[in-house]
């Protein structure tokens, strides 16, 4: 996610923008920013001010983050949308270990800024790459990490939940899995009780739980109940991948705000792409799973 204004100095970018907007330097001046200031900050021997940052962005018409780093995003968000693209790029085959290297560092560098949602993030894609080498104790360790704050909740962080429960039932314990599962739909509940399709998603995990419990008459209860409520049409996929592309050439463009907005919109659409393919598994997983248990009782 590299780019000429990320690359420039603050100098060397200022200047550009200046003279992109036909202005001389005297036209930036002002209480604090004398044209002496503006003309060794652009010659790269002077580092402006958190407030001079600010008069010359509002002068310049930029936002002060894309003046001081060349990103009109914050650190925190320019850490999700470099998590997201990793994330994207691991889906349609990127490189595991640059992805690896890359969420470590996010995860470091959220720890050492004090941003729980960015830690989050970035632990749980550490705990979606252990998932996919099939390292379910890692994968645990990480999403366990990720449930840093009493704001990841089953409305916000529903996926970590199921993968949470998931990774307990391939550990061999599906009677934990069970537990958390229930303790994360009271909790649904109780914070946000309207959230139909939400609970769903969770009486989905559940019902895959309760198979391997051998309770399937409750498992079939739950997975009727959730294809009511989770029942879609179409296949999302190239969308998601026309987002991506889009968001790409966002982070080019240095439109990084617009960028994470679209790898928002096509993460949603990821996870539902993914619900149904789970819904489908269930079922058929179910099914499975009686007609053993018929034939062996015959």
């Amino acid at each position: 996610m590299t780019s000429g204004a990320v690359n420039e100095t603050i100098g060397r970018r200022l200047r550009r923008l200046r003279k992109e907007r036909g202005l001389a330097q005297r036209e930036l001046t002002g209480p604090g920013v004398s044209h002496a200031y503006v003309s060794r900050i652009e010659a790269d021997l002077r580092t402006p001010s958190v407030k001079a940052i600010r008069k010359l962005a509002a002068k310049l018409g930029v936002s002060p983050d894309y003046l001081e780093r060349g990103l009109d995003v914050d650190v925190a968000e320019e850490r999700e949308l470099r998590v997201l693209n990793c994330e994207f790029a691991l889906r349609f085959g990127g490189d595991a270990t640059e992805a690896e290297r890359t969420l470590s560092e996010a995860a470091e560098e959220a720890s050492r800024d004090g941003d729980t949602p960015g830690l989050t993030r970035a632990m749980i894609g550490l705990g979606n790459l252990a998932l996919a080498r099939g390292d379910h104790e890692r994968a645990l360790q990480c999403f366990e990490q990720a449930l840093v704050s009493d704001k990841v909740s089953p409305a916000s962080h529903l996926q970590l939940y199921t993968n949470i429960a998931s990774c307990h039932s391939e550990l061999g314990l599906p009677d934990h899995a069970e537990f958390f599962l229930r303790k994360a739909i009271e909790r649904l509940e109780k914070e946000a009780p309207g959230s139909v399709s939400l609970r769903a998603r969770l009486e989905l995990a559940l019902g895959l739980t309760l198979i391997d419990l051998e309770r399937d008459a409750e498992a079939s209860v739950l997975l009727a109940k959730a294809t009511r409520e989770l029942r879609g049409d179409g296949d999302p996929e190239q969308t998601i991948r026309s987002l991506w592309a889009q968001a790409r050439s966002d982070s080019e463009a240095d439109r990084h705000g617009a960028a994470l907005n679209k790898m928002r919109k096509a993460t949603a659409l990821l996870e539902a792409m993914d619900e149904r393919r789970t819904l489908t598994d269930a079922h058929a997983l179910l099914a499975e799973a009686l007609d053993a248990r018929a034939r062996a009782e015959r």
